[in-house]
This record gives C-alpha cells, sequence and structure tokens, in this order.
C-alpha cells in the first residue's frame, strides 16, 4: 500500500533505474506468448497518458516497465496451463480487452479497473472430476476443490460456505446466513435489498440514498448521483451528475474520503485546485504548473516536477505551500518532514544533515526514514536495522513486509500462488 495516496490496484514491481515506453499488443489478436508484455504495456502507457509516473517510482520503489514482476508469475501459470490444455485462450479478447485499456479514462479505482481485467481470455477446459490447479481451469459452473485438486460444482445456494471461491461469483456470494455461518446467497437483481455494491448482480450497483439500500442499474453520463457508486464506471459524481473527467476551466469535486479522487476530478494535464489538504472539495481543473510556481501536490505540477518544501506548521497546523520542481539530487539540500517526498526516488531526505541521500541496499543500516531500495528487500527489526533479502515463500518469516509475496502466515511466507504443477 501506498504511504501518501492511493491503494496500489494491480500487482506491483521492481526497483529499474532507467524507465522505458511500452505499447500494447497490435492486431486483431495477441498471441499468448505476448499476453504478458501486451498487458505491461498497456498499463504502463496508461500510467503515462495520467502523469502518475512519478507516484509509482517514488511510493512503490520501481519503474512501470517492472510493475508485473508479480503479475507476470500469474501469465507464466496461465500459459502452462493453456499448453497443458487445461484452459483455452482467446487472443482476440485479449487484443480487445488491451485496446479498451488503453482507451479507458484516467480514473484509478479499484472496482473500475476490475473492467479491465483480460481474464475473459481464458476459458476453462476441465469437466467435472478432472485435474485442475486453479479455479480458472474448470468449465462453467465448477470450481477446483484441493491442491493439486478436482474440479468440482460451485456449492448450491443456501450451502454452508467459508469463502466467495466456493459460490459461483457469476451468481452468487458467501454471505451471513444466520449465527456465526455463511452461506452461498443469491445475488440481488434489480429493486432487491442491498447493503453494497457487490450484494448486486453484475452491471448492478446497491443505491444506498436510502434505507435498506437497493439494487439498481448504474447512472449514465448526465444522470443525476450523490455519490461515485450511483455512477457507471469510469463516470465520476461531479455537483450530483454523473461525468467524466472535466476539462478546463470546468468545475471538480474531491471527496474528503476518497482522496484518490484528486488524480482523477480533471483530464490528462489539468488538475483540480480544491485545497484537499485544507478540507476544500469542490474546485475548478486547471493547467498544471510549471516550475517555481505555488504547488500542494506534485500533482499540481507538470510531469516530471515534485511540489518541493510543501509542509505543515506544527504549532499551527496550517499547510505552507511548496513549489514545483525538478527532484532534488544527492548531496543537495532537502527539507525533512515535508508531506511529499522531494528528493528523486532512489534518495531520502536525511533529517540529520538536511541533504538527499541515497536509500539503503543490502546490509546497508536503515530506518521509518531511509528506506531501503528495492522491492527484493525490507528493513529488519531489531537493535541493528539493517537491509535484508526478502523471503521465498516457505521460509520463516514474522511479519508480511519479510516475504516477497507480502503475506505472512503461520510464521511463514505463502507463495503468490499457493498450487503449480
Amino acid at each position: 500500500m501506498s504511504r501518501f495516496f492511493l491503494p496500489l490496484l494491480m500487482a506491483l514491481a521492481s526497483v529499474h533505474l532507467a524507465c522505458q515506453t511500452h505499447t500494447g499488443g497490435g492486431g486483431e489478436k495477441l498471441a499468448l506468448d505476448d499476453f504478458a508484455d501486451g498487458m505491461k504495456g498497456a498499463y504502463c502507457d496508461h500510467i503515462e497518458k495520467c502523469g502518475l509516473e512519478w507516484f509509482w517510482k517514488s511510493e512503490e520503489d520501481m519503474c512501470c516497465e517492472d510493475l508485473f514482476w508479480q503479475s507476470t508469475d500469474a501469465f507464466e501459470i496461465l500459459v502452462e496451463s493453456v499448453q497443458a490444455g487445461r484452459l483455452r485462450y482467446d487472443g482476440e479478447s485479449a487484443h480487445e480487452c488491451l485496446s479498451s485499456f488503453l482507451s479507458a479514462e484516467c480514473y484509478f479505482s479499484a472496482d473500475t479497473y476490475q473492467n479491465l481485467m483480460c481474464d475473459r481470455a481464458f476459458t476453462g477446459e476441465v469437466d467435472e472430476g478432472g485435474t485442475c490447479y486453479q479455479n480458472v481451469e474448470c468449465g462453467e459452473g465448477f470450481r477446483c476443490v484441493g491442491c493439486p485438486g478436482i474440479c468440482q460444482p460451485f456449492k448450491e445456494l443456501g450451502e454452508p460456505c467459508d469463502s466467495q471461491s466456493e459460490c459461483n461469483q457469476a451468481v452468487a456470494d458467501c454471505l451471513e446466513g444466520g449465527l456465526d455461518t455463511r452461506v452461498c446467497t443469491e445475488l440481488g437483481d434489480e429493486g432487491d435489498i442491498c447493503d453494497y455494491r457487490w450484494d448486486c448482480k453484475e452491471g448492478l450497483t446497491c443505491d444506498r440514498d436510502n434505507e435498506p439500500g437497493i439494487c439498481t442499474t448504474p447512472a449514465s453520463e448526465g444522470d443525476t448521483c450523490t455519490s461515485e457508486e450511483d455512477c457507471q464506471a469510469f463516470l465520476l459524481c461531479v455537483n450530483q451528475s454523473c461525468s467524466g473527467p472535466a476539462g478546463q476551466g470546468e468545475p471538480c469535486e474531491i471527496d474528503r474520503l476518497k482522496p484518490e479522487v484528486r488524480w482523477n476530478a480533471c483530464a490528462p494535464g489539468l488538475y483540480c485546485d480544491a485545497n484537499w489538504l485544507d478540507g476544500e472539495e469542490l474546485g475548478t481543473c486547471l493547467s498544471k504548473k510549471d516550475s517555481g510556481l505555488e504547488c500542494r501536490s506534485f500533482y499540481e505540477c507538470r510531469t516530471g516536477l515534485l511540489c518541493i518544501d510543501l509542509w505543515r506548521d506544527p504549532e499551527t497546523y496550517q499547510i505552507v505551500p511548496g513549489q514545483c520542481g525538478t527532484p532534488i539530487q544527492a548531496q543537495d539540500l532537502c527539507t525533512p518532514g515535508t508531506i511529499e517526498p522531494e528528493c528523486d526516488f532512489t534518495l531520502y531526505c536525511d533529517g540529520q544533515s538536511g541533504t538527499c541521500k541515497p536509500r539503503p541496499v543490502l546490509d546497508d543500516s536503515c530506518s521509518d526514514e531511509a528506506r531501503c531500495l528495492g522491492y527484493n528487500l525490507y528493513c529488519e527489526r531489531g537493535q541493528s536495522r539493517v537491509c535484508k533479502p526478502k523471503r521465498d515463500a516457505g521460509e520463516s518469516c514474522n511479519l508480511d513486509d519479510e516475504c516477497l509475496s507480502g503475506d505472512c502466515s503461520n510464521s511463514s511466507c505463502r507463495s503468490y500462488d499457493s498450487c503449480r504443477p
């Protein structure tokens, strides 16, 4: 998760210091061998179009071309399944998916990104009773039970369940069915009562303007709304109307409860001038700023610039605006404790010297201020805090950040994929 901004929306990556530009797959079909690179290219083109390269580099220690180091492993598993005949790959669907990704609006929401996932390019080929390793390998109506497992029917509506994967997710979820019990519960049709959007069938949302909520069709562009959940995917709720990102001089709105919305409020090259740090929600979309101009976030500055010397007065708690400028380089002066990082992403602002210093690498001393450089390192706890390699699946651990997978369960690092031939 990001320390400062929005939650990560996809599996993230390793650090390379030289970033490149990528393009998605071309033609009407995408070859299976090109699928992973095609997804990576489409995602990186999207990040570049939306002006958020610095966010990924600084917050997650990576460049976009390495974004898929975890996902690439998942893609390799899909390729293995296709080659073994457990999955069927549709290159035309994959190409259509990547094309939709490339043309998508700059809207960073986990819910709407689900519309861009390319799982429809793969279809399970294993019949009931056949050997499987993942749910996706089983034919329609079946799930994989065990590792390696057997394709078995999903649990029926009303049957007890422990997780959503046991129920047919197209029509049911695993929801509370009584005291300390969960059962496969049918997703709501339009007009049915709901608590959340995922209680409703695909294509519907949960209108919670009244109690109880009601499953309903999402509003189209121009229709009235009270929140983004009322609107179709990739639309915002601005001035109680569903709309896409606003243009130059148009009104924009930032939800204080969903700060990531500020990335989405305006079209590429623009920013919403609402002072979100002081709680303002309504503003106007303006052109991003050149070096030397006042800012309250790097998002207000042109691509490649950061918001330098942005801080909060410890006595008055008032925000002291910064100035758009190029990232501060090694040994140059910086301001410790700023709201956003000022140094290049391979550096940190040292509180003692007030200068940008290289981030620690393997076996170097580290701290909460001096974070280890690289996805594959973590800062060891204890009296002597040094950067150590993250651990592979099966190795012992105490905390999630000690594992390459980011998942430490029962004192052991879990793998990204717990079942593989």
